[in-house]
């Protein structure tokens, strides 16, 4: 039921490519970097409109506010 308000999406090789740029530019984990790069992809596709980023993670909400997301910063 949760699961409804989330997307889900394919990771491809783009997508890993994307996630090895970003770790490299934000020194990010490497799940940490396919995640942001699957959130770019997404809002990307949907105009940045509407589209939250959220994360517990302070290095990863630093990198996505910097790739132009929209960030919920959640407590950990």
């Amino acid at each position: 039921e949760h699961l409804r308000h989330f997307h889900m999406m394919v990771i491809d090789d783009r997508q890993i490519d994307v996630a090895v740029r970003l770790i490299r530019k934000h020194s990010l984990r490497g799940a940490d970097g396919v995640h942001l790069a699957a959130a770019v992809s997404l809002a990307t596709a949907a105009g940045r409109r509407g589209f939250h980023f959220a994360t517990a993670d302070l290095p990863q909400a630093k990198a996505a506010v910097a790739e132009g997301l929209r960030v919920i910063v959640l407590q950990s």
